[in-house]
């Protein structure tokens, strides 16, 4: 005898969703109705809003790459994330060249919950 198939467990009940909030336009400050993706009075699109957990990530040029003096697997990078300075990071990347895109977390990027600090390569926690 096979064995028996295992019973689909229920899923729960999705709670109703909440009628979306309608917007103000960046261009003419039109109050729009949710739905509508351009703005009623100028025609400008609509916003768009992201997911709060992705704040302080970027996606980033580099711009350098330079290996690590005295370490074999470090990569020194400059990268541009749009802003006015390029940001210096450190990695052990070995995929990184110059002309990459890589995704950067920023100071204060959440990540497992905890929010990422400034810190030195190489130096004591």
């Amino acid at each position: 005898m096979g064995k028996k198939p295992k019973a689909k467990a229920e899923e729960p009940e999705k709670p109703p969703a909440e009628p979306a909030e309608p917007w103000l336009c960046g261009e003419c400050e039109q109050e729009n109705p949710a739905e509508e993706l351009a703005c009623i009075a100028c025609e400008a699109p609509k916003p768009v809003s992201g997911d709060g957990k992705f704040e302080h990530f970027a996606v980033a040029l580099v711009k350098t790459c330079e290996p690590v003096p005295g370490k074999d697997k470090l990569k020194k990078l400059e990268v541009d994330v749009g802003s006015e300075e390029l940001l210096k990071i450190v990695t052990n990347a070995s995929n990184v060249k110059e002309g990459s895109r890589v995704v950067v977390a920023k100071v204060g990027a959440i990540i497992d919950g905890e929010p990422l600090k400034k810190s030195v390569a190489g130096s004591p926690r």
